[in-house]
């Protein structure tokens, strides 16, 4: 829905380049902090949390700091352990997390079966009455 949401982090937060470790796992801590600031946790909001973590990531390699990767896993380690994972537990673990976003089955299969059993069944009933209208007509 949003594409470039998780492009490019560090420049959307101000920092543009991260300089040391320390800003690369600092941008993730700040985040965190304000995500669990705004309003009741929920799994929504933890996605995001390692969608951010994973572009900040990505924006390190892109500046060529593949080296800050250590430092960013741990400041979500430290999240993860110090403010979500008494949620997470709370709210069935990461199992939880899998049947919140279980892909919702949807009703439209049988609407489609049924268009090409349609399909199939006049292209059958053309076929059949051709061939009886040929038969008359000889």
């Amino acid at each position: 829905m949003h594409p470039n949401l998780f492009n490019r982090v560090a420049r959307q937060v101000g920092c543009g380049h991260f300089s040391n470790e320390q800003t690369a796992s600092e941008v993730i801590t700040d985040i965190a902090r304000e995500i669990l600031r705004c309003g009741p946790m929920t799994w929504c909001k933890i996605v995001a949390l390692y969608a951010v973590t994973g572009s900040v990531a990505i924006d390190c390699v892109r500046q060529g700091k593949a080296e800050f990767i250590p430092s960013i896993q741990c400041a979500m380690t430290e999240v993860l352990e110090e403010d979500l994972a008494m949620w997470i537990q709370a709210n069935g673990g990461w199992s939880g997390l899998s049947v919140r976003c279980r892909a919702v089955e949807q009703d439209c299969a049988w609407q489609e079966r049924g268009i090409v059993t349609l399909i199939i069944c006049s292209t059958i009933l053309i076929c059949f009455i051709s061939i009886i209208l040929r038969i008359l007509i000889i």
